[in-house]
């Protein structure tokens, strides 16, 4: 290798460029100055416990996950290993919920290999997540004509395709059009599982089947920024994109052994009407519902950042284990909330959730005021579990009283509202925060803003806690 007089002379000065990988060798990044290696030591010793905290919640997402996979509920209408079943189903939530997490690790890693900024580099996640969004409706239809297995597979094979050509992207346009593409077939995995629980699922064991894609889909929201920043500190960025191709290798491998779903004989069903299905007054409470509850929760991410550092001054270290707690609480609650749901009945597992996570609103309201930052965290441990018990019941009531020809659709509805409550609960109470927060000056704006914001949420929870009263549909027997 031929080295120029310049490189000599930054060599001879003790800034020696790495040329490990060739972008690295293009953004010219240093190897760091052994001066600065004590400096470093103590950083590292500060952030010990941060990652002490981190390891454990990964090894509690661990004990609870493989259990819940390995020892799922029998399933009495499926002739084969009673495992492989919930093994597609998780595995099919797990890989699309891990193809957001993963790819926002690497935003400052591509914004720099890219030479671009960082709104430039956000459409890499953005892309994926609305191609998501529109695809969704899409995909349940079209499970619905063709089959829901059938339509799950190609959509794993799609996203397996895709994360290849995002790996082998030259430019940063060429990687948001592949992770577009790769958003039409998370569409897919995101929304059939909850259809073809039903299918899979043995009678009254279909709550703990949603309490499953529940967990694992917070387990895969919690392990991405994990795995994408190992990955990307070990082999480079590509290196993401790869490992979600090979999860959705995994995941085709596991959807095609499942049972093969009544919707594949159903070619010529094209009667089952959009407005059909939306004149059904139960789905229409559900969606209702489920938009609302998923706003107050994307509330907490948008607002809850500004609170921490700004009104109780957090570092971001701190506010970075704050956050991660929702995923971890989400994670471990996701199958107790099934079997409070086979053992309660829908409706009822749907109103006591819907209780719950009002009184996680008011508690994010009322008590940080009080109490500071424990406050906020018994908010926290409040509204997460609520919200998972919520994802369980209200999918199990839907999917029990929906007819078997439109279930792809409905699922595709309920993927649907889920995503335009984040979006609105992230714009309109996001906004109401920064509106009310900009009245007072210093950390007590920040303060007021957020107790305004969650005073607001907790109203809107009420709401919907109204609308799963007036409405009778879902079933309201419990079961052992």
């Amino acid at each position: 290798m031929v080295i120029s007089p310049q490189q000599q002379a930054e060599m001879i000065g003790g800034n020696i460029p790495s040329y490990s990988r060739p972008d690295r060798a293009r953004n010219n990044n240093k190897v760091c100055n052994p001066r600065t290696l004590p400096r470093l030591t103590q950083i590292a010793k500060k952030l010990e416990p941060v990652r002490s905290f981190y390891c454990r919640i990964l090894y509690l997402l661990w004990r609870i996950s493989l259990p819940t996979l390995l020892k799922p509920p029998a399933n009495e209408g499926y002739d084969g290993p009673p495992h492989r079943s919930t093994l597609g189903l998780g595995a099919a939530i797990l890989t699309a919920s891990l193809g957001v997490s993963i790819a926002a690790t690497a935003l400052p890693t591509l914004a720099a290999t890219f030479d671009a900024t960082a709104a430039q580099a956000q459409w890499v996640v953005l892309a994926y997540l609305l191609a998501a969004t529109a695809a969704g409706l899409g995909a349940g239809r079209l499970a619905d004509l063709y089959g829901q297995r059938r339509i799950m597979a190609l959509g794993a094979a799609l996203f397996a395709v895709t994360g290849l050509l995002a790996a082998a992207a030259p430019t940063l346009s060429t990687l948001i059009l592949a992770r577009g593409a790769q958003g039409i077939g998370a569409a897919a995995l995101m929304t059939l599982p909850m259809a073809m629980a039903r299918e899979v699922a043995s009678e009254g064991r279909i709550g703990r089947v949603m309490g499953l894609l529940g967990t694992m889909s917070a387990v895969g929201t919690a392990l991405g920024p994990a795995l994408g920043g190992a990955a990307i500190a070990a082999l480079g960025w590509r290196s993401i994109f790869l490992l979600t191709a090979l999860l959705g290798v995994l995941s085709f491998i596991l959807i095609s052994r499942l049972p093969a779903d009544r919707a594949a004989a159903r070619q010529d069903v094209g009667g089952a009407s959009w407005a059909g299905l939306l004149r059904t007054t139960g789905l229409r409470a559900a969606l209702a519902m489920n938009g609302l509850v998923s706003g107050l929760m994307m509330a907490t991410l948008v607002v809850g950042p500004f609170y921490l550092s700004r009104a109780l001054g957090l570092g971001v270290a701190m506010v970075g284990a704050t956050l991660s707690i929702g995923p971890a609480v989400s994670a471990l609650s996701g199958r107790p909330a099934g079997w409070l749901v086979d053992r309660w009945g829908a409706r009822t597992a749907l109103l006591a959730s819907l209780c719950q996570v009002s009184a996680g609103a008011a508690a994010l309201c009322a008590l940080p005021p009080l109490f500071g930052y424990g406050g906020y965290i018994v908010g926290l441990m409040l509204l997460t579990p609520g919200y998972q018990l919520f994802l369980a019941a209200n999918a199990t009531a839907v999917m029990e009283t929906t007819p078997s020809e439109q279930r792809g659709a409905a699922a595709g509805l309920l993927t649907l509202s889920r995503n335009l409550g984040f979006i609105v609960g992230a714009s309109a109470l996001g906004g109401l925060f920064a509106m009310t927060a900009g009245m007072v000056d210093g950390a007590e704006g920040a303060a007021f803003g957020a107790q305004i914001t969650f005073g607001v949420a907790t109203v809107l929870m009420i709401t919907a806690l109204g609308i799963g009263l007036a409405n009778r549909t879902g079933s309201a027997e419990g079961r052992i």
